[in-house]
């Protein structure tokens, strides 16, 4: 999502070299340059802070690879990622969004990186579902960086006071409980709803 921190902290990235907000993936076929260019779209300043330091790792372990990378705002990042492509000057990665994966991959600019993923430490760890958004049949096209994952905070106090004993482990309950616990000017249940994706993304398990 653009904009929003990582899910995961940053050393986390340090075990394997990676770079997006779900997704990094291989362009292209195998490159000789000592240059390795990286796209993303970070512009926040611990996750720029991240990206120097796994800059400054890498090349102090492979000192004959020098590290490239390429801020490009969120919304242009398939589309330039695309163009790269397109006048065969691909980036050795891109930070794809992980519902754009399958569609880059079919336009035929992703490596096929299934016989080598095995390799990379988190990639067993990782729950099923992030994997299928980076693979289209037998073929993996990007290793996922983080999960994000949503959670109903409450106020103990604010339940005990509505009567409400236990946090709602049904939508039925969930329903009746955050009407109880609506008194002016207090809602019983909010989420965020700002005009972008974020919204959508949270909304979306609700509905």
């Amino acid at each position: 999502m653009p904009q929003k921190q990582p899910p995961r902290k940053f050393s986390l990235w340090r075990k394997f070299f990676v770079c997006s907000s779900i997704a990094a993936v291989c362009l292209g076929t195998a490159r000789s340059e000592t240059t390795v260019e990286i796209v993303h779209y970070f512009n926040v300043p611990g996750q720029l802070q991240g990206l120097a330091d796994i800059q400054k790792d890498f090349e102090s372990a492979n000192p004959d690879i020098k590290i490239k990378f390429t801020y490009i705002p969120f919304a242009e990042l398939v589309s330039r990622t695309l163009q790269m492509a397109a006048v065969h000057k691909p980036p050795a990665m891109s930070c794809i969004d992980n519902p754009d994966v399958r569609r880059v991959a079919k336009a035929g600019v992703l490596q096929d990186i299934s016989a080598s993923v095995e390799k990379f430490p988190t990639w067993q760890d990782t729950y099923q579902g992030p994997k299928n958004s980076v693979t289209e049949g037998d073929k993996v096209y990007g290793v996922p960086i983080g999960s994000n994952s949503l959670a109903i905070f409450y106020n103990k106090k604010m339940l005990s006071d509505a009567g409400v004993s236990d946090p709602p482990k049904t939508w039925d309950e969930l329903k009746d409980d955050a009407a109880k616990l609506t008194k002016s000017p207090v809602y019983g249940l909010v989420f965020s709803a700002v005009n972008t994706e974020e919204a959508t993304w949270q909304w979306e398990p609700f509905l």
